[in-house]
């Protein structure tokens, strides 16, 4: 949401943003077995073990979201 506001003053720069960090975070959250529900404003939901059971659905979600935290950092290292 900061970075969002920060860019507030160029709306294309702000889309192509987030469609960069929308396309990192849902690609590592459907590599460790969750699913998308929605997007809310710059932010995603991910869901495990459901509707389909995983085993260990916490352990999932959270290497989902190291694996998003890395990616997130690498991208802004460059």
């Amino acid at each position: 949401t900061t970075v969002s506001e920060k860019m507030a003053d160029d709306p294309q720069a702000l889309v192509a943003h987030l469609n960069t960090f929308f396309d990192i975070m849902t690609k590592h959250i459907e590599r460790h077995g969750g699913y998308v529900d929605k997007y809310i404003g710059d932010s995603v939901m991910g869901v495990w073990g459901a509707p389909v059971a995983i085993e260990a659905p916490e352990r999932a979600a959270a290497q989902a979201a190291q694996a998003c935290v890395d990616a997130v950092e690498c991208t802004e290292k460059r």
